[in-house]
């Protein structure tokens, strides 16, 4: 299922915006209480983004390309 090209970029826009929102308060130990709603509205972009592979049937070609891949993780996994 394509989705609009504007909403692909709300959605970088809102994950980059989170990661900011994550770390900024920390380090500048300044409104430390917009952290969790940072976490809060990734978690709901997450949320979102996991609907939406299940929903297209993305669950197994995200599987195979992990299989293909040449990370670490891939070969630790595939020699278990």
């Amino acid at each position: 299922m394509p989705l609009p090209g504007l909403f692909l970029r709300f959605i970088g826009m809102a994950e980059v915006l989170g990661a900011i929102g994550l770390i900024l308060p920390g380090l500048l130990r300044i409104r430390q209480g917009l952290t969790p709603l940072a976490a809060a509205g990734l978690v709901i972009v997450m949320i979102g983004a996991t609907v939406l592979t299940l929903a297209t049937g993305g669950v197994s070609a995200a599987h195979s390309s992990r299989r293909s891949g040449g990370s670490s993780f891939d070969l630790i996994a595939e020699a278990a």
